[in-house]
């Protein structure tokens, strides 16, 4: 085959499967089924630079090699979570990449102190009617595209829930003025 990953996506895949209703043969397909993921991380472990890593994990199977690809949609890392390739996953250039595209606009964010990081989340959490109707108005605007960020969606979502929640305590209470 022309893609090891794909190769061995499927493979494991395969294998996995076959010990489940093979129960004569199931530690032999379960260990060829390891060192197919195995192999697939061994592969990524390969990679150079974090050119090396997109390119990878964004290869989409229409797109010719020689294109220039646009997408960044990271479909390899999302079939590798589809066929359960927890060694891939876990592999730590591919958990830079993650991180890296999870604190997007906070560079640094891991070593800030944690007062510095509850404040920061506080305010954003706080702010985020205010973002919302920028987005609703705007969503091509600097303010419209920081939103966007998995990070500061993640903050919002988690701040409209906290609302809800109180809101729903509240109205439980029957607080009459």
């Amino acid at each position: 085959s022309e893609d090891p990953f794909l190769t061995a996506f499927h493979l494991s895949w395969e294998l996995q499967e076959l010990s489940k209703v093979e129960n004569e043969f199931k530690s032999e397909y379960e260990e060829l089924s390891h060192q197919c993921e195995s192999f697939a991380k061994d592969l990524l472990d390969q990679t150079r630079s974090s050119r090396e890593l997109e390119i990878i994990l964004n290869y989409r199977d229409d797109n010719s090699i020689l294109e220039v690809q646009t997408t960044n949609d990271l479909s390899r890392l999302k079939l590798a979570i589809k066929h359960h390739q927890k060694e891939f996953v876990a592999q730590p250039n591919c958990q830079q990449l993650l991180a890296s595209r999870w604190y997007d606009e906070f560079p640094g964010w891991r070593r800030r102190h944690w007062i510095v990081k509850f404040i920061t989340c506080i305010s954003i959490g706080l702010l985020f009617p205010i973002f919302s109707v920028c987005y609703l108005i705007a969503p091509k605007s600097t303010l419209g595209l920081f939103i966007r960020k998995p990070f500061i969606k993640f903050i919002c979502h988690t701040a409209s829930y906290l609302t809800f929640l109180f809101m729903l305590l509240m109205a439980s209470q029957h607080i009459a003025r």
